[in-house]
C-alpha cells in the first residue's frame, strides 16, 4: 500500500517544482494552481474558461437524462430550498 500525501507533503517534495503547474482563473473561486498532464504534446492558450457550476444542468437533465421541463424545474426549486440534502 503506498502512502497519500497531502499538500504540506507535496510542497515537501523536491521535484514539485518541476510539475506541469499551471495557474487557471475559473470566474467564480478565483486562480488555483493546479497540477498539469504529465505529457504535454505543446502549450496551447486555453480557448474558454471553464464552464461554472451547474451551467449545463438543463442540457443533462433535459436532454441527455430526458426530464421534463415542469419536473426540471421541480427539482430546481427543491435543490435551492435545500430539500435534496
Amino acid at each position: 500500500m503506498a502512502p497519500v500525501n497531502d499538500m504540506a507533503d507535496l510542497d515537501a517534495e523536491p521535484q514539485w517544482p518541476c510539475a506541469a503547474l499551471g495557474s487557471r482563473p475559473p470566474p467564480v473561486i478565483g486562480t488555483y494552481q493546479a497540477v498539469g498532464p504529465p505529457l504535454l504534446p505543446r502549450r496551447r492558450p486555453r480557448s474558454r474558461p471553464d464552464p461554472l457550476p451547474g451551467q449545463h444542468n438543463r442540457e443533462v437533465f433535459c436532454g441527455l437524462l430526458g426530464l421534463g421541463e415542469k419536473e426540471y424545474m421541480e427539482y430546481m426549486r427543491k435543490e435551492r430550498e435545500g430539500a435534496l440534502e
